[in-house]
C-alpha cells in the first residue's frame, strides 16, 4: 500500500514515545519555564522548515496536559480565510474548555462565561469597524485642501469642513467603544481562565495556548493575529506558545509594511522569550521520513530484515549534505523515493544503497549525473565534483565510500575506465602507516568493483543509468504544498 507522509503520533500517556529527533530536553526545559512563567507572557518556538517545530509543540502540549495544565491548539492556517482571527482564537478557547475536565458545580458557571466572552467578542468586532474616513495631513485641514474637497465633490468647503468633523467624531466614538469593548472581553478571558484553572477541577495556571503554521498565513491575518494576541489576550494566567519560521514570517511583515522595514524588531513586541530549535542533521530527518513512509516494512517483506535506510542513507546522506542541499530539497526526492521502492520487484540493501546514489547526485548535480550516464563524463569526473565540496573529499577518503565508488567506475560509459581502475588498484602498494590504510580501501573498493562487474555482466542492466530511469518514471510525483 502506498503510504503518505504521516505526522508523528504523539500519544498523551507518553508524549516522548516518538521522540525519533531527540527533543526531550527541550520539552521538559520549555515545559517547567512555561509552568512557573509569570503571565501574561508569549513564547516562540523558532526554526526552519523542517526541523519539526509542529511535533515539537505537541509533544510539548501532552506533556503540560500530563502536568495539569489545559492546552489548547491553534492551526492558525487552517482559519486564515476568517476576516479576524479573533473570531478562531475564541472558538478554539471554547472548543478546548467545553472539552476539558471542569467539576460539577463550575460546569454552568463555566458554559456561562463562554457565552459571554463571545457576547463581547461581538461587541469588539462590532465597535471596531473600519474608520471611514482617514486623513493624512499632520494637523488641520488647509483652506487649500477644502477647496480641492469642494471640487471633486462639488460642495463648498464648509460642508466638506462639517462632514469631516462628523468623521472624525463617528471614529473617535468607535476607537472609545472598541477600548471599552477590549477591556470588557480582557476581564471575560481573565475570569474564564481563573475559573478553569482551580484545584478542584484537577487543573494548574497558567492556561496555554499554542498557535502553529502563523508562517504560512496571509501576510495582513498573520499580522493581526499577533495583534489580538498581545493587546486583547494580554491578560493573567494565560501563557502562549508560538511555533514560527521567523525569517518566514518576518518575510510576511515586509510584504505588508515593505522591504525596509524592520520586520524582526517587530516581532520583539509581540515575544517575551524565543526558544530556537537547532537545524536537524541530514540523517536524522532523512530517518525520519523514512520511517513515517514505512520503507522498512515494504522491504521487509522483500525479505530483508533491517538496514534499509542504513542502507540508503550511508551514501545518499554524505553526498546531499556536501552539496548542501535544502530538508525541503531532500523531503521531495524522498518522496519520489517512496515510490520508486514500493514499485521495485526486490527491495534489498543493494538496490537501497544503490538508489541512495543515483538519488543523492540526481537531487546535487542532475546535468553532470546525466552527461555520466550519456558517456560524456566518468566516473572520476563526478569523484572530483565531490571532492571539490566542503567534506566531500574527507569522506570519500573513508569506508563508506567504497560502495559509491565502486558503483559509478562499474557503471561508467567511459571506455576502459573500469579496467584501468582495476589495474590502478591491483598495482603493488606503497609501505607506511597511511599507505597500509589507504591500501586496505585500496583493497575493499577492488573487491566490490569486481562484485559489481560480476553482477552488471550476468544482468545486462547499467546500474546508475537504471535507477536514473526509475526517478524519471517517479519525478511527476512530489509532496503537494
Amino acid at each position: 500500500m502506498l503510504r503518505k507522509h504521516r505526522p508523528i503520533d504523539v500519544p498523551e500517556d507518553n508524549p516522548l514515545a516518538n521522540d525519533r529527533l531527540q527533543r526531550k530536553k527541550g520539552v521538559e526545559t520549555l515545559s517547567g519555564l512555561i509552568a512557573n512563567a509569570q503571565t501574561p507572557f508569549v513564547i516562540a518556538v523558532t526554526g526552519s522548515w523542517g526541523t519539526g517545530k509542529t511535533t515539537f509543540v505537541k509533544m510539548l502540549e501532552a506533556t503540560l496536559r500530563k502536568q495539569g495544565h489545559v492546552c489548547i491548539h491553534h492551526n492558525a492556517w487552517e482559519s486564515d480565510f476568517a476576516d479576524d482571527p479573533l473570531v478562531g482564537l475564541i472558538e478554539e478557547i471554547a472548543r478546548a474548555i467545553t472539552s476539558a475536565t471542569v467539576p460539577e458545580h463550575a460546569t454552568a458557571s463555566v458554559r456561562r462565561r463562554i457565552r459571554q466572552t463571545k457576547s463581547k467578542t461581538k461587541d469588539l468586532l462590532h465597535a471596531a469597524g473600519p474608520v471611514l474616513l482617514q486623513i493624512a495631513t499632520k494637523g488641520a485641514l488647509t483652506s487649500d485642501v477644502m477647496k480641492h474637497f469642494a471640487e471633486i465633490l462639488g460642495s463648498s468647503g464648509d460642508d466638506i469642513a462639517k462632514a469631516v468633523s462628523k468623521y472624525a467624531e463617528e471614529s473617535l466614538g468607535r476607537y472609545r467603544k472598541a477600548k471599552e469593548s477590549i477591556g470588557n472581553l480582557q476581564d471575560q478571558l481573565a475570569e474564564l481562565v481563573r475559573q478553569i484553572s482551580t484545584p478542584e477541577a484537577g487543573t494548574k495556571t497558567p492556561l496555554v495556548f499554542v498557535i502553529d503554521e502563523l508562517d504560512r498565513c496571509r501576510p495582513t491575518y498573520a499580522i493581526q493575529l499577533l495583534e489580538r494576541v498581545k493587546h486583547i489576550f494580554n491578560v493573567e494566567g494565560l501563557v502562549f506558545v508560538l511555533a514560527i519560521d521567523r525569517e518566514q514570517l518576518c518575510h510576511s511583515i515586509q510584504a505588508v509594511y515593505g522591504s525596509e522595514f524592520d520586520a524582526k524588531g517587530y516581532l520583539r513586541r509581540f515575544i517575551d522569550l524565543g526558544y530556537r530549535l537547532e537545524a536537524l542533521k541530514i540523517e536524522e530527518f532523512v530517518w525520519s521520513i523514512w520511517d513515517q513512509m514505512e520503507l522498512d516494512q515494504v522491504c521487509q517483506r522483500h525479505g530483508e530484515i533491517e538496514g534499509g535506510k542504513q542502507s540508503f542513507s550511508e551514501v545518499f546522506c554524505p553526498v546531499a549534505e556536501a552539496f548542501g542541499k535544502s530538508l525541503r530539497e531532500i523531503e521531495q526526492t524522498l518522496t519520489q523515493v517512496n515510490v520508486i521502492v514500493r514499485t521495485l520487484e526486490r527491495a534489498n540493501w543493494a538496490r537501497l544503497l544503490e538508489l541512495g546514489a543515483v538519488a543523492a547526485l540526481r537531487l546535487s548535480v542532475p546535468s553532470l549525473l546525466q552527461e555520466f550516464v550519456d558517456g560524456r563524463k566518468s566516473a572520476n569526473d563526478v569523484l572530483q565534483a565531490l571532492e571539490a565540496r566542503p567534506g566531500g573529499q574527507e569522506w570519500l577518503e573513508k569506508m563508506g565510500s567504497v560502495t559509491f565508488e565502486a558503483l559509478l567506475v562499474t557503471s561508467s560509459r567511459v571506455e576502459g575506465e573500469c579496467r584501468r581502475k582495476i589495474a590502478a588498484l591491483e598495482a603493488p602498494a606503497t609501505t607506511g602507516s597511511y599507505e597500509a590504510q589507504k591500501t586496505n580501501r585500496q583493497a575493499e573498493l577492488l573487491k566490490w568493483i569486481k562484485a559489481l562487474q560480476s553482477f552488471q555482466t550476468q544482468s545486462g542492466i547499467n546500474h546508475v543509468a537504471h535507477h536514473l530511469k526509475l526517478f524519471e518514471l517517479a519525478k511527476g510525483f512530489s509532496t503537494v504544498e
